[in-house]
């Protein structure tokens, strides 16, 4: 237990990589319209709940994943040409329109995101205070603002708690919808659901580059998959550093790499990061009795002793008398007075009992919280990182091959020997084709160098095709 609050980083975590974590808690709902971070717009429980089984996205990626590997292989045998819709007015205004949608609503998802976290993490940040509190505000995003004062779900004891007695859970036992302050209610919970959602649209990407007759790479498609997979889990869990992405994919689609890179330090920082917070440990003090029924209690013993004091003293004279009287044997006959018994005077009401009273009292300690509360936040960022991993490793590989190996001065270029060759040899077939035979004497080689310069013709093509279909999926990268 740390003296002062403090962050402590650790080698280990208690949330190593789960196949099936545990289903509780369920999803909270954004805020109701009387909260003060009311979103702008109500989306019922009931749907918010279904669209959020791990059954459609499952079921939304094996179509997906399933048709491209089927269109990509149609196209390729058509020669990677353009399908004839494609090439119509209305198509290419059906393009323009998609990116348009996908630029307005990433801006509007970037406004909500971005008030979210000014609200939530920017205090921390805008009042300079320690690291402990940064950290709070981005572990914690349930219940009320300040160090200490959020609401975490217990899975060992299968309830949501909290550390402060200032911090009240609503009467379904759940953090208040009217809390503010913390980001999940502050805009996560609405602008994260819809951008999940989003995902599934964004397959349109797709579609338009399959339009073209050209072939969906790994990247594209693995990418889109694993968007809507992992979106799923962070809202579904609740897991904090989704926030992360939604601010930085709705932000700008340039920024991939470096979303991917800082994205997934922040999330795998939140397995092995913890820290202490001041708590308010209750103990309890044993008051005084009732005083006013001891002082009463206590003058009538004192009155019993007074009254059994005299009686003793009056038999004492009466033994004197009847001696000085010639009357020794009466003087024996007078027996000392028996103690009284402490009763109660007539008239006497004792007042009523009262029972122990005890006092709460609470003095500071520090005690360690780690960042993640339950298995299904961390299954979420497992799964995230597990999937960020190779989609670096495949925009590395696409832009190798894209734009340093195509430029690179060492590459094999066809001399200008090799191109006049294959010219005269086209010229050839031309002219037998026009009734002029023309024989070469290296026909059969020139033709396979021309073939060889026709197959990096289309090579370049396709590389140029990828980067612009790259270009054009905006918003659409996790």
């Amino acid at each position: 237990m740390a003296a002062t609050p403090s962050v402590l980083f650790s080698s280990t975590s208690q949330f190593l990589p789960a196949i099936r974590p545990n289903a509780l808690p369920y999803t909270l709902p954004p805020p109701s319209p009387a909260s003060s971070a009311s979103p702008p717009f109500t989306i019922p429980e009931s749907l918010y709940q279904r669209l959020l089984s791990a059954n459609y996205p499952i079921t939304v990626v094996l179509i997906y994943a399933t048709t491209v590997t089927i269109l990509n292989r149609i196209n390729a045998s058509r020669g990677n040409k353009p399908w004839a819709f494609s090439k119509t007015t209305a198509f290419l205004w059906f393009v323009i329109l998609h990116n348009v949608t996908l630029a307005i609503y990433s801006g509007w998802t970037f406004a909500g995101m971005a008030k979210a976290v000014h609200r939530s993490v920017g205090p921390a940040l805008r009042d300079r205070k320690g690291a402990v509190e940064i950290w709070d505000s981005v572990c914690k995003i349930h219940g009320p603002s300040g160090l200490g004062n959020a609401a975490s779900y217990n899975e060992s004891v299968g309830a949501w708690t909290v550390s402060s007695p200032t911090t009240r859970l609503s009467a379904s036992g759940t953090p208040s919808s009217t809390d503010t302050g913390r980001l999940w209610n502050e805009g996560l919970a609405f602008y994260g659901w819809i951008f999940y959602l989003s995902k599934f649209y964004e397959v349109v990407d797709t579609a338009i580059v399959l339009a073209k007759g050209k072939r969906s790479s790994t990247l594209q498609t693995y990418h889109h998959a694993g968007a809507m997979i992992g979106m799923w889990a962070g809202i579904r869990y609740m897991a904090p550093p989704i926030f992360m992405f939604c601010l930085f994919n709705s932000c700008i689609h340039t920024m991939m790499i470096t979303q991917i890179v800082i994205g997934s330090l922040f999330a795998i920082s939140n397995v092995f990061t913890s820290y202490t917070i001041p708590v308010e440990v209750p103990y309890t003090v044993l008051k005084a009795n009732n005083p006013s029924r001891m002082s009463s209690e206590n003058s009538v013993a004192k009155s019993i002793a007074t009254t059994t004091a005299l009686a003793s003293f009056g038999n004492f004279l009466k033994k004197i008398a009847l001696r000085a009287a010639g009357w020794p044997g009466l003087a024996e006959n007078v027996t000392p007075a028996a103690p009284r018994q402490q009763q109660k005077p007539t008239g006497y009401t004792a007042p009523p009992s009262a029972p122990e009273v005890h006092e709460t009292h609470y003095r500071t300690e520090h005690q360690v919280v780690p960042c993640l509360s339950t298995s299904g936040e961390a299954f979420a960022i497992w799964l995230n990182v597990f999937y960020l991993a190779p989609l670096a490793w495949l925009f590395v590989r696409f832009f190798i091959r894209s734009y340093i190996r195509s430029t690179s001065p060492t590459a094999k270029k066809v001399s200008p020997h090799v191109v006049g060759k294959a010219k005269a040899t086209g010229d050839a077939a031309k002219g037998e084709l026009n009734g002029r035979p023309t024989t070469h004497a290296n026909d059969g080689k020139a033709e396979t160098m021309n073939g060889q310069a026709q197959t990096d013709g289309h090579v370049e093509t396709n590389e140029e095709g990828h980067a612009n279909k790259t270009a054009q999926s905006g918003g659409g990268m996790l």
